[in-house]
């Protein structure tokens, strides 16, 4: 069943929209940041009637529990990344919509410093609308269970055994590769080659995963959406959850903590949020800019979370 663009990019009709509550904003009561004490001396952020802080709707203490609680990290040391440029497969769309999502993934990766790569490259993301998503999922575990090869039964079972719309998780690199290759009995070359949607092996040597090992770099994405979950979604909204999905290592399904205006929010447990953001939030950008910040020399979960949360409560755009 091919999903029509048309359709995607459609609002959602008056009819079956509902009024949105009112957002509530978050605040903190200490001020003990000099910079933002200056910040609002300036008028640069807002103080309400009580003196409290209200940064963009979000206060760094909120963004603190977000970072903290919904960024995942590599045995709780360094919060993996990728090292390559992006190489995406979708499954079951039509070549607009798949045009359209290229598109923005392409736009959204040029901010950060990095590429999408040309249809015929080696795959490292893949994106599949099934019908049932859970059962494809299920299914994937019980026939191609490389694919989840980086992820201890615990992390496994929390991805795959709730009843989702979506579901997103990585391969990373230095976590998987040689675990998966000692229980198969081979090389890293046969490992990667039995890996699901990455039929073509290793692009064209095997020293480039091989380099590797060792570091905390997303090797391979994967996402998986209920079809019937994108209706009344855009292609701007869809290409950026996938692109936040992506780059970033998250807690599987919608954490209380992810603010109200994140596009991470963009599905729930009955399909699309009909009062998602139309595209990645200030806070959002902020994740994937302090993450891939050019020069990086560390990668300390806890140091990186710090840095998330002074930028977007600091530099408000």
């Amino acid at each position: 069943m091919l999903l029509s663009c048309a359709a995607l990019a459609l609002p959602i009709s008056a009819a079956s929209a509902q009024t949105a509550p009112a957002a509530q904003p978050f605040r903190f009561d200490k001020l003990t940041d000099p910079a933002i004490t200056a910040a609002i001396e300036k008028g640069d952020i807002e103080v309400d009637s009580s003196g409290e802080i209200i940064v963009e709707g979000t206060t760094e203490k909120e963004i603190r529990n977000f970072v903290w609680r919904s960024i995942t990290s590599m045995s709780g040391r360094k919060i993996a990344v990728r090292m390559e440029p992006m190489c995406i497969s979708f499954d079951n769309i039509d070549a607009e919509l798949e045009r359209q999502l290229r598109q923005r993934i392409a736009e959204n990766l040029a901010t950060i410093g990095t590429r999408l790569e040309d249809p015929g490259c080696t795959v490292n993301t893949a994106v599949a609308f099934p019908r049932d998503a859970h059962a494809f999922v299920n299914w994937l575990w019980k026939k191609k269970p490389q694919v989840f090869g980086a992820l201890y039964s615990p992390e496994r079972r929390r991805h795959i055994r709730p009843r989702r719309m979506a579901y997103n998780w990585h391969y990373v690199a230095g976590k998987g590769e040689m675990r998966e290759t000692q229980r198969a009995g081979g090389t890293l070359e046969d490992v990667w080659q039995r890996t699901l949607f990455f039929t073509g092996g290793v692009n064209s040597a095997e020293s480039r995963i091989v380099q590797q090992l060792g570091t905390d770099a997303i090797s391979h994405s994967f996402t998986v959406i209920q079809a019937s979950a994108l209706e009344g979604i855009t292609p701007t909204q869809l290409a950026d959850y996938i692109t936040m999905h992506s780059l970033v290592t998250f807690e599987p399904g919608v954490r209380a903590e992810v603010p109200q205006g994140s596009i991470l929010r963009l599905f729930d447990d009955a399909g699309a949020n009909e009062f998602a953001a139309e595209e990645m939030s200030a806070v959002d950008r902020v994740v994937l800019s302090t993450l891939y910040r050019s020069g990086r020399s560390y990668f300390s979960a806890g140091l990186i979370r710090d840095e998330i949360a002074r930028t977007a409560t600091k530099d408000r755009p």
